[in-house]
């Protein structure tokens, strides 16, 4: 039996077929295999077949384990494939030390590189155990709670930015709201495909400037700083006030709601 194993398995080196790849995940097509190799081995097929199939396993879980990054940390030690998502991997972890991604924030740091859910962990650079002489990959973990005030950064800075273009497409939409020169303060025709991106442009860059200048939480406030401006001009339309309100400001352009 094991004589006719090895002969199956020079035979798939001769033919060069790698069986862990397409189209041999059909098993119809391991089929059509077994039976060229039973006429070509003379040996019976089904035996072909089964010697077939376990070579397949065999080579699926020796990548396998090219493939598996254990996360070790204090109290925990969790194997998963280096071609999952970072979610996966975070979920596995945090179960592992008793947390619930679901009610916590569990933010893992590894190598110097903090996780992200969205890419495996391949494509965010944390390498197998196979890379490493087989030894884990020490990692840092940081659990808390989740609360209004404690939110995931990403889904913090995706609302800021829903936010802002909001308040942009309101501006954008009112025909009291005019773009003018900087500089001299007369008003500029705009087509009107263009306003919207313009004006979204605008905001997003001042927006950036006054980020960049209150520090970590300017940029909180310079979104809030829009929305007032949306709710002070649409104050300003319902009284019919003559004044002019100034929205935001970025190099020489200038956009203003008058009544």
């Amino acid at each position: 039996m094991s004589s006719l194993r090895d002969a199956v398995r020079d035979k798939l080196r001769e033919d060069k077929v790698k069986l862990w790849l397409p189209p041999y995940d059909d098993a119809s097509k391991v089929d059509a295999l077994a039976k060229t190799y039973a006429a070509a081995l003379q040996a019976p097929e089904q035996e072909i077949k089964v010697h077939l199939a376990d070579l397949r396993q065999s080579a699926l879980a020796k990548l396998a384990q090219r493939t598996l990054i254990t996360l070790q940390g204090t109290n925990f030690s969790v194997r998963v494939s280096t071609e999952l998502p970072g979610a996966v991997a975070r979920a596995a972890v945090a179960a592992a030390l008793g947390h619930d991604v679901r009610t916590q924030h569990v933010r893992i740091v590894g190598g110097g590189k903090a996780l992200t859910d969205a890419e495996t962990l391949k494509e965010q650079g944390w390498p197998a155990d196979s890379t490493r002489n087989g030894e884990g990959l020490r990692c840092v973990v940081a659990c808390t709670p989740k609360t209004e005030d404690t939110l995931d950064p990403d889904a913090l800075a995706a609302n800021e930015r829903r936010r802002v273009l909001e308040a942009c497409d309101v501006l954008a939409s009112d025909r009291h709201f005019a773009l003018s020169d900087g500089s001299s303060g007369r008003r500029v025709d705009v087509h009107s495909a263009a306003r919207a991106p313009l004006v979204r442009a605008l905001c997003c860059h001042a927006r950036g400037r006054q980020t960049l200048g209150d520090g970590l939480g300017g940029g909180s406030r310079a979104v809030d700083a829009v929305a007032c401006c949306v709710e002070i001009n649409q104050r300003v339309r319902l009284r019919h006030r003559a004044d002019a309100v100034t929205v935001m400001t970025s190099g020489r352009w200038r956009g203003s709601s008058e009544i």
